[in-house]
């Protein structure tokens, strides 16, 4: 068969061994080389992406697979009761629990090394099961996945003028009872003529030794690390073999994988990836997301069950009528040879392990079934799909086959019964060995069927344990075994059963096809991942991690029936289809990619590329500091752009080749080089919640072979303006000394530099003219090479500046929720509820008024925690990378309450018109009272935020008893606004809107023309520089609330969470606080002063946190408060912490509040 040969090497490259050399973050790292892994790996690296492919085994290339004994021992590994004998990335892993056996493969390429490259998808009815997702079932792009899987891996039958003798015994067992069925050539991921495969490596043509499920010594077999996972090298994604994954985290960038090497466990390392794919098998991905688990991550309680076998069997048939020729031979066996030549090299046309197939229901193209148990008349229920195949004892077995055969036969007591005469000659035939007498007419039967799936995995030891109880005494199976034992006798032959698939060695069926464990589901009730192999985050619903996915033979729901590769590949392809259409990259074909760095290792020879389009030249100049002192630096760089198209593409991941020179005197006097170097021109910052960075990462060598990192950094702010043209000629620079393997040196002292370098408008100018075309290419050639760079980089420009305009797709992204990157570390919660009927009650009413949410810490007291105005308390919840405060507590030891006042945004009723005194009397003493009588706490403490913190006091100054110590985050009894504060409270728009029929606000997070009007109209709020963004619901809260927190102080990750904090709130409320702006001081809603006169209810422990940042109350309104009451209860009781850097809400979810805040809290708490 010809192919189109895509462009790659002949033969992969070396493989790196061991984790010494990953970088510490790429964009998508893949757990696991088998058929999954390698589709997802060569996907996502022919976009454009980052890869890093984790194996835990080593690389097996034809030539090297086991063909002896001897050979077999040392390529195996035994796991008994969570214990291994034998070499951990050994390319044998059986695993023998209580009720199962499983045999996978362990190396580059997966169990694809060692099974029978058998591609077919199971019966149609088998994939229109309920229990794969409707979205799988329905979709019109399945067929398309499964079609480029045969696409690449250049699926084949056995030639029509080879017919091995099995292959016949086959055809011939069709007619038996039970099956009644046709056979055919089964469709084989195995070339047939030598020459370059659909994915350009030379391979060679089948010989026909039979050894596939050892390793293919001759190189004819399509295992996956020789199509899709070439193809993903050639792209530019790098392979990790001896690399052993532990369990993976989330990070605030993404996530963390734990990564060790599997023949040195104490080599450890931590690999970050904004996506990671677990595609480790049935066995390897449960473990991964079971220790996970007890890293803390929230699954599905689904993960770990439905484990199926594929209802895998084999069996034999003992001498038969005829030579069945299926003991495998040499690989460097002639398949010229004739039948019956001397010696072992003798090939009886043993053929591929598996040649043939009979399939027992439609096929997945719709064919009708063929029949049932009880012969073709007998509809086929979902359950009765079975498929048996031909197959062969590899050559590594030969010598043992005479005694298997033999143990197995005495076991089932044949032929003991047919007289002296006929048991001499069954025995004179095990002494001819495995290629003559009874052992050559000795049929291999393999079998699959629908079993239970009821198996489940769990973590034993160091590794897993499967449980399931009868899994040998099926149905299936039993009926299995008693159809392969008719196709026996119908060749004349006697049935010979697997011997570990008897009663008293536990009837445990062996399985090759290992499925299930994190399973496909609607929700997390139903499965572990999603249709698109994303992990659920929790016990319920249909939340799923951001980055997180499963695609391998574990998210299968169900057995098959039939060899899974195919399915399994399809199923990743259809992963790797949805994955790059959300992240919105071209799936389109790029050319060949030289390997990248494996690390900042700059010894590393430079990979030879083809020549750059555009290339140009800049320098930068300015300052570092060294050792204290200061010196001049000067960057001189040359920066080749290999890709254009690839820059318009995907600007944020393409890197541009940079070299040249950099010249710091200070570190040492003569200039510096380059060695290897990247810029990518657009890069988000996740520190920075706003803005993105142009990114310069440079390896560097002095003159005396000392190497350093060089990082460099410009910060773009996406703002309207002329900043941005600061922004974008000023770089902050880091300088640090480094070892030959990228990591800091420890036997050199640490002398880092830090500055800033700038392009100079002359400098600038001088770029520009250094811009150059292909090398040798002619004028016009040139001039469309520089100018398709250019409108590539001003495409992502123009996305960040051009932010001024109302864009719909930064609406539309305010629509939808942030999906959950950590598992809290709480204790399990219990909810409390008033609804208006003034009745406590643990279920939600209709419309409650106040909501508590209780985490049990500790003994140290209960802690009331309330959130501010339009708001929730789920910021006391959130889950980004340093703790919440409720987390803080909790560890603490205190009994944690999250307090929601009637204007909580989680109550339907949040925007009914309501005032602040109806909190402050009403909901403060009901909820305190709830607290105290559950607990039986004399009394309870505060922390309040914003409105809360002000309502708190009003219901103190109103009489409220049995709070011991208050918290005042941002607000205090007096408010000192900005003018543009008390102007707007001045103005009082809520009884203009409230006759207007309206009775609260709230963002709208639509896409329509309404929405873009609000948001233009948002936009011209006076804000300080730097905190303007491209977020509708940032910008809304800023304008009808204030500047509620400074953008330095959130990462992206919880920027992305301020659409969810904010809602509807109510005008009446929000009147009422333009009322106590306006008159300075805590009032009541009709403006009398019902609270300040009452100043001795003051009297208890009270922290007021300040802001130094904060424009929407200044920190001079709680040093106000503070000295009012100083002059009333001296100096001891009350304290006041400024917070340096922070604003207002941002001083209890900050990226450093952990840190900054929380121990004032803490110190504070502790001290009643």
């Amino acid at each position: 068969m010809d192919y189109e040969v895509i462009d790659a090497p002949d033969e992969p490259t070396a493989i790196h061994s061991g984790p010494r050399r990953l970088k510490k973050r790429y964009d998508v790292v893949v757990i696991g080389s088998g058929p999954a892994g390698s589709v997802l790996s060569y996907r996502l690296a022919r976009a454009g992406l980052r890869v890093a492919v984790l194996e835990r085994g080593t690389e097996h290339r034809p030539g090297s697979f086991p063909e002896a004994p001897g050979e077999l021992v040392t390529n195996s590994q035994l796991w008994r009761n969570g214990l291994r004998i034998g070499a951990a990335d050994a390319l044998f892993d059986l695993r023998v629990f209580d009720d199962v056996m499983v045999l996978t493969g362990c190396g580059v390429g997966g169990t694809s090394l060692i099974n029978a490259s058998v591609s077919v998808m199971p019966d149609a009815e088998v994939m229109d099961d309920r229990r794969w997702p409707a979205e799988l079932r329905n979709d019109p792009g399945w067929a398309d996945d499964i079609g480029r899987v045969g696409d690449l891996t250049g699926t084949a039958t056995l030639p029509a003028d080879r017919t091995p003798p099995k292959l016949s015994a086959l055809e011939a067992m069709a007619g038996a009872r039970g099956i009644d069925a046709s056979a055919e050539r089964a469709p084989l991921n195995v070339s047939f003529c030598d020459g370059p495969n659909p994915a350009g490596l030379e391979v060679a043509a089948c010989n026909g030794c039979g050894n596939c499920i050892t390793g293919c010594n001759i190189g004819a077999k399509g295992s996956y690390d020789r199509n899709y996972l070439h193809r993903a090298r050639s792209c530019g994604a790098q392979v990790f073999a001896s690399c052993s994954v532990s369990h993976v985290e989330a990070t605030a960038h993404g996530w963390a994988v734990v990564v060790t090497d599997t023949g040195q466990p104490s080599v450890r390392r931590r690999v970050e990836a904004d996506r990671v794919v677990l595609a480790a098998g049935a066995l390897g991905s449960t473990e991964v997301l079971l220790r996970s688990r007890e890293a803390g991550l929230e699954t599905s309680p689904m993960l770990g069950h439905r484990f199926s076998g594929n209802g895998d069997l084999i069996a034999w048939g003992f001498d038969t009528d005829e030579p069945v020729g299926g003991v495998g031979v040499r690989s460097d066996s002639d398949p010229s040879d004739s039948a019956e030549p001397d010696g072992d090299d003798r090939w009886l046309g043993v053929g591929p392990t598996i040649s043939g197939l009979i399939r027992s229901g439609p096929a997945a193209d719709g064919t009708p079934p063929v029949g049932g148990a009880d012969g073709p008349e007998t509809p086929l229920s979902r359950d009765d799909h079975w498929m048996i195949e031909d197959g062969a004892v590899p050559r590594v077995f030969a010598v043992l086959t005479p005694l298997l055969l033999a143990a197995s036969a005495l076991l089932d007591r044949l032929p003991l019964h047919e007289g002296p005469e006929r048991v001499a000659g069954w025995l004179r035939s095990f002494l001819d060995g495995p290629y003559d007498g009874a052992v050559s007419r000795t049929t291999t039967t393999l079998y699959m069927a629908a079993d239970d799936s009821e198996g489940q995995v769990q973590l034993a030891g160091a590794g897993v344990e499967v449980t399931w109880p009868g899994a040998g005494l099926q149905r299936s199976l039993t009926e299995g075994g008693q159809r392969l034992a008719d196709a026996a006798r119908q060749l004349g032959g006697r049935p010979v059963r697997n011997p570990g698939h008897r009663g008293w060695l536990g009837n445990r069926p062996v399985s090759v096809h290992p499925l299930g464990g994190c399973v496909m589901g609607g929700d997390a009730g139903d499965g572990v991942v999603d249709h698109r192999g994303r992990v659920f985050a929790g016990a319920a619903g249909r939340h799923t991690y951001v980055g997180l996915y499963v695609t391998d033979g574990s998210i299968v729901p169900r057995s098959l029936g039939a060899n899974p590769s195919l399915t399994i590949a399809a199923l990743a392809e259809r992963t790797a289809r949805l994955m790059l259409a959300e992240m919105g990259l071209d799936a389109d074909p790029i050319d060949s990619v030289p390997q990248g760095d494996v690390a900042p290792d700059d010894a590393a020879p430079a990979p030879d590329v083809p020549g750059p389009r555009v290339r140009f030249t800049e320098r930068l100049g300015g300052h570092v500091i060294v050792g204290g002192q200061a010196s001049p630096i000067v960057l001189g760089l040359r920066v080749a752009v290999e890709d254009p198209a690839a820059v318009r593409r995907n600007p944020e991941q393409t890197e541009l080749r940079v070299t040249g020179t950099v010249d710091a005197p200070l570190l040492h006097p003569a200039p510096m080089t380059v060695t290897w170097g990247t810029l990518r021109l657009v890069a988000e910052d996740p520190d920075q919640p706003v803005g993105h960075r142009m990114e310069y990462r440079l390896g560097l060598r002095d003159a005396d072979g000392a190497r350093y990192r060089l990082d460099a950094d410009k910060l773009i702010l996406d703002q309207p303006g002329i900043d941005w043209l600061w922004d974008a000629t000023e770089v902050a620079v880091s300088i640090r000394p480094v070892a030959p393997d990228g990591e800091a040196a420890p036997d050199r002292p640490v002398e880092r530099a830090y500055g800033l370098a700038r392009l100079a408008p002359f400098d600038a100018v001088r770029m520009g003219l250094s811009l150059r075309g292909p090398e040798g290419g002619a004028p016009a050639e040139q001039a469309r090479a520089i100018g398709s760079f250019l409108g590539a980089f001003a495409l992502p420009m123009t996305r960040i500046f051009g932010k001024a305009a109302v864009g719909g797709a930064e609406l539309r992204a305010a629509q939808g929720g942030v999906q959950r990157r950590r598992q809290l570390a709480l204790p399990p919660m219990e909810q409390h509820w008033l609804g208006r009927d003034r009745r406590w009650s643990v279920l939600p009413p209709d419309d409650p008024i106040v909501g508590l949410r209780r985490f049990r810490g500790g003994s140290a007291g209960p802690v009331l925690l309330a959130p501010g105005f339009g708001m929730s308390s789920d910021h006391y919840l959130l889950d980004s990378a340093a703790p919440n405060l409720t987390e803080v507590l909790v560890e603490a030891g205190y009994d944690v309450w999250l307090f929601d006042y009637r204007s909580s945004i989680r109550f339907p009723g949040a925007g009914r018109p309501s005032d602040l005194d109806e909190v402050a009397t009403i909901d403060w003493p009901a909820a305190v009272g709830r607290v105290r009588a559950i607990t039986e706490a004399d009394e309870v403490s505060v922390v309040a935020h914003c409105v809360g913190a002000a309502t708190v006091l009003m219901a103190l100054l109103d009489g409220m008893d049995g709070v011991g110590a208050v918290v005042c985050s941002q607000m205090a009894a007096h408010f000192d606004v900005p003018a543009f504060t008390r102007l707007r409270a001045r103005l009082r728009p809520g009884p203009k809107l409230e006759a207007l029929g309206l009775t609260s606000v709230f963002p709208d997070r639509g896409t329509g023309l309404a929405a873009r009007l609000a948001d233009l109209a948002a936009r011209p709020t006076p804000l300080a520089h730097g905190e303007r963004c491209d977020s509708p619901v940032c910008r809304w809260v800023f304008f009808f609330y204030g500047p509620t927190h400074h953008h330095a102080n959130l990462d992206r990750y919880t920027h992305s969470r301020i659409a969810e904090l904010f809602g509807e709130g109510s005008l009446r409320g929000m009147d009422h606080v333009g009322s106590m702006f306006t008159a300075g001081r805590l009032v009541g809603a009709d403006g009398s002063d019902a609270y300040l006169p009452h100043v001795e209810r003051l009297n208890l422990p009270i922290l007021f946190l300040a802001g130094t940042r904060n424009r929407l109350v200044l920190p001079s309104s709680s040093a106000r408060t503070l000295a009012w009451l100083r002059s009333h209860h001296g100096p001891e009781l009350h304290q006041r912490r400024e917070l340096p850097g922070y604003a207002h809400l941002d001083g209890l979810i900050g990226r450093r509040v952990d840190r900054d805040v929380f121990p004032h809290i803490l110190e504070f708490l502790d001290a009643r």
